[in-house]
């Protein structure tokens, strides 16, 4: 289905309906959901503090370690020149300098898939030594299922290579979500007078954050019920565009929104440029993502030497901009 705004453009009168149809067509009022990430806990089998195994384990992860404060990246760690002859782990484990938190200091990784915070002491022996966070790309692309099995199997192998064995594993912290395109106009759906109205829950607090997209209006961005300290549960309902572009990460959302057509080419094509503009305003730019399609497909000359003119300016005049693009 073809949206409304698209069918009331100019471009979209411009085009036969086959171009139409390939630019423009979504699935509306979709979700899409999965876990997002997921943490469990593994408790190990022997005396953490005093078995031989774990010491010598423990003491070449703090080497590592230290090794990995002073270079820029993450460092590759239990080669087997490293290891002297043991039994080298099957998977590639990178190490991160920086102290996962008090107790979990040592963080190893498999980038892009999960980290494994490992303590050097716990608190007491109910404690278990190891967390270990699934990733968002790897819970999105390969399933729960596969990557819980398949990270815990990496984890399993490691600690057999130090004569170590898993007692007893179980899940941490769950984060479901889910993604879709119902809510078009978040300020308007979200308006503050309806938001107890719209929900039903135990939760007795709630927090909705906005940004001011020109001189008169704002964006409603983020909106949570219950907190984040106090809270089993907690939920929240934010602008996932925004936050991929902003914080440049997750960008393997983009393809998978358009392969299931929350979004139409046209909006990964604003997306996809917006996401690999450098700038600190770059969500601003999905607006001039917008001109900058128009220059590609428009035939409007009048409005394409426009649309140059306003893109040449040295700074940007994004109010401008917007009122040009919509």
């Amino acid at each position: 289905m073809i949206p409304y705004s698209a069918k009331k453009s100019l471009i979209y009168k411009e085009m036969f309906d086959e171009k139409r149809t390939y630019f423009f067509d979504m699935k509306q009022k979709k979700f899409l959901h999965n876990i997002d990430t997921l943490y469990y806990v593994v408790k190990v089998k022997t005396d953490w503090l005093y078995d031989p195994n774990a010491i010598y384990f423990k003491d070449l992860l703090q080497a590592y370690q230290n090794k990995a404060f002073s270079t820029p990246d993450m460092l590759p760690v239990f080669t087997s020149e490293d290891l002297d002859g043991k039994a080298v782990p099957k998977a590639e484990w990178m190490m991160n300098g920086v102290a996962a938190s008090k107790i979990y200091r040592y963080d190893l990784q498999q980038p892009d898939k999960f980290a494994v915070f490992i303590a050097p002491s716990t608190p007491n022996e109910n404690t278990p030594e190891i967390i270990v966070q699934l990733r968002s790309q790897y819970l999105w692309l390969e399933g729960e299922k596969q990557a819980i099995l398949k990270s815990l199997a990496d984890v399993e192998d490691l600690l057999n290579c130090f004569g170590l064995e898993i007692l007893e594993v179980k899940e941490n912290r769950i984060d479901y979500a889910y993604h879709t395109n119902y809510i078009q106009n978040p300020t308007k759906y979200f308006k503050h007078e309806n938001i107890n109205k719209m929900q039903q829950s135990r939760f007795s607090r709630g927090s909705i954050e906005f940004s001011f997209r020109n001189q008169w209006e704002t964006e409603t961005d983020y909106l949570t019920l219950g907190r984040k300290k106090s809270n089993n549960l907690f939920f929240r309902i934010y602008d996932k565009t925004k936050e991929v572009i902003q914080q440049g990460y997750k960008q393997f959302f983009i393809k998978l929104w358009y392969m299931e057509k929350l979004i139409s080419y046209f909006d990964m094509y604003c997306i996809e440029k917006a996401f690999l503009n450098p700038s600190a305003d770059n969500y601003k730019y999905l607006d001039v993502a917008r001109l900058e399609f128009y220059l590609e497909h428009g035939k409007n000359e009048e409005y394409r030497g426009m649309i140059r003119e306003l893109l040449s300016q040295p700074s940007r005049d994004y109010e401008s901009i917007i009122a040009l693009a919509d």
